[in-house]
């Protein structure tokens, strides 16, 4: 099969879960899928000795001629099931990438189950329960950053809202134990590329200062490496989402306002899969399109092993050095459109022109100061005004208070999503933790800590 009879066959689907970019469909619905597909999944697994118990759902590509096998193993025994494991294969290249979130603190999850499978399939009355049951208090009304399970859980909290044990929703004034985390060729190693931050990436930065983070506009960080811009925009109550191929894979992508493209075409050693990705990530901007890149001179290729148009550096790492110049007229030679540059290395591609003459008109007049959360020192809080700060916050606190009800305990950094705005507002989890005990009492507290000490009791006694 080539790829315009794989396309033909994609469009003529009618089952499944239809999204901008895939289809996704049960492996027990693969009957209803146009013969030639059918056959072409499961010939694919078995000569990649994929064993059928090993996936359950079949991801089919509607731009490009891939397919994934999705091991979702509870996708009939909770109404979210994690995603186990994803093999992703190219079928131009005869290639294959697996990706393993067994161990992941923050799994991709499905959400309306039934819509993956048949519709005569007898369990589809009841996953729609649990699909109602979300759509009534709201869940769904911004399907952009619901895909990863502690998102998930803090949208159902902030409605007020727990999973008991079956997975139901119940207001959080009957919380009961919540359900806990499921433990869910040496080439060019771009995965390497990728850089942790504890500040707002240039590109963005220097659109935060013209106004374009205010909120009012969607992001998507095309290639967002590890994620540490997501994280500072999300604590700023931006709408946006990041894919990566490496760190975020399994990301459905949706078109956003603004496409952020940082630092990624520089790291593509193949230079038709640069143009490619240019184009890709441009397709998803509704109004425009932020381009970066590094630069240097020609004195930076005598530092490293030359590597087709570029170098390759002593991680195994393939980098391109543009000249401001030639990377302005690569933009606008591949998007067809002005390029304008925002600093060094970084240009702006409008879609929408009038937005483009806006911009114009206001660069030399207004700059936007950026607060950067995550470097904000600590402030320090006095007895007299705990009270007044409970009630500013008290949506926080409450998180955190809950969080340390599920441990039993005062969470550790990396156990509260919400570390660096307690450390902000009060100075500490311990200021924190004291602060809640006097406003909610130890009683839930120390009912907590002795459940979450029986739990532990069987294993200890193994």
């Amino acid at each position: 099969m080539d790829f315009t009879n794989y396309q033909a066959h994609v469009k003529s689907i009618t089952v499944g879960k239809h999204l901008p970019e895939a289809i996704y469909i049960h492996q027990t619905a693969l009957e209803h899928l146009p013969e030639p597909l059918a056959s072409l999944a499961l010939k694919v697994a078995k000569a990649l000795k994929i064993q059928a118990t090993q996936w359950h759902l079949l991801k089919l590509f509607k731009r490009d001629f891939k397919i994934s096998l999705l091991s979702y193993p509870t996708f009939f025994d909770e109404p979210y099931p994690p995603l186990h494991k994803s093999y992703t294969i190219d079928l131009s290249k005869l290639s294959m990438r697996e990706a393993n979130y067994g161990k992941s603190e923050n799994p991709p999850i499905l959400h309306r189950r039934e819509t993956f499978v048949a519709p005569d399939h007898p369990q589809i009355d009841y996953f729609s329960t649990y699909t109602q049951e979300g759509e009534d208090i709201g869940l769904y009304e911004n399907t952009r950053t619901i895909g990863f399970q502690q998102s998930w859980l803090r949208l159902i909290k902030r409605k007020g809202y727990h999973l008991n044990g079956e997975g139901h929703l119940q207001p959080l004034i009957e919380k009961s134990a919540p359900i806990s985390n499921n433990p869910f060729k040496r080439g060019i190693e771009r995965h390497k590329t990728a850089l942790s931050r504890d500040k707002l990436s240039v590109p963005l930065f220097l659109i935060g200062q013209r106004g374009y983070l205010n909120g009012d506009y969607t992001l998507l960080d095309y290639g967002c490496g590890k994620g540490d811009d997501l994280r500072e925009l999300e604590a700023h109550g931006i709408d946006c989402v990041g894919w990566d191929p490496a760190h975020r894979p399994d990301t459905d992508i949706e078109p956003s306002d603004i496409v952020n493209l940082g630092f990624v075409i520089n790291v593509i050693e193949d230079k038709q899969e640069r143009i490619n990705t240019l184009q890709r990530a441009y397709s998803y901007a509704n109004q425009l399109i932020i381009v970066s890149a590094m630069l240097g001179n020609e004195s930076i290729y005598e530092r490293f092993k030359p590597y087709k148009d570029g170098v390759v550096t002593a991680r195994n790492t393939f980098q391109k050095y543009y000249m401001q110049g030639e990377l302005q007229q690569f933009i606008e030679s591949i998007l067809d459109d002005n390029a304008i540059a925002l600093g060094p290395g970084v240009f702006a591609v409008f879609k929408d022109k009038l937005e483009e003459q806006c911009y114009l008109l206001e660069r030399q007049r207004t700059r936007h100061q950026w607060r950067q959360i995550s470097s904000r020192p600590p402030k320090e809080i006095s007895q007299k005004s705990r009270k007044d700060l409970f009630e500013k916050h008290q949506t926080l606190f409450e998180d955190f208070w809950y969080a340390s009800l599920d441990l039993g305990r005062m969470p550790a950094n990396d156990e509260f999503e919400n570390s660096e705005q307690i450390r902000q507002v009060i100075g500490s989890h311990n200021k924190a933790f004291t602060l809640c005990k006097q406003h909610f009492g130890l009683e839930q507290f120390n009912q907590a800590q002795q459940e979450r000490s029986d739990d532990w009791r069987p294993f200890a006694r193994e």
